[in-house]
């Protein structure tokens, strides 16, 4: 009587592991199931899709290009946003550049952090340090490696 509480673990222990066991071949018929019903719709899907393209020739004849030329792929480009063309790069009519001198920002002068763009007037620096390093020799100076690039 003494040992019951060890009886009740042993107990418990069979308990859990079987309906973890039970549990574990449920659901691995359950993924084969599914797979297997998913295989069945997807070669269903392809032999619909096959016997489509192989009948749209004939049930456009030779007009069969110039519709997918005209109709489809305008259509298609619009939706999906699909083009031939490069998109051109927006304009930016208020940024200007302005390069690292002796008089401003030196401590910039060859650094890869370096951006130099003005914005409404205002020129940004660098990310670390946006209005510039006061210093001869700024902490985040990275040195430019061309070799890289």
């Amino acid at each position: 009587m003494e040992d019951w509480p060890t009886d009740f673990l042993k107990s418990l222990e069979y308990l859990v592991n079987n309906t973890v066991k039970e549990w574990d071949n449920y659901l691995q018929t359950l993924t084969d199931d599914v797979n297997e019903a998913v295989e069945v719709i997807l070669r269903s899907s392809e032999e619909t899709i096959s016997e489509i393209t192989r009948d749209l020739p004939d049930f456009f004849g030779e007009d069969f290009e110039r519709f997918f030329q005209e109709v489809i792929d305008p259509q298609l480009d619009y939706y999906v946003g699909v083009t031939d063309e490069e998109p051109e790069p927006e304009p930016m009519p208020f940024v200007s550049y302005v390069a690292a001198t002796v008089e401003q920002n030196p401590a910039c002068i060859g650094c890869e952090n370096y951006h130099g763009y003005v914005y409404n007037g205002n020129l940004m620096v660098c990310g670390m340090h946006p209005y510039g390093w006061d210093g001869d020799e700024c902490p985040d100076f990275l040195v430019i490696d061309y070799q890289e690039k």
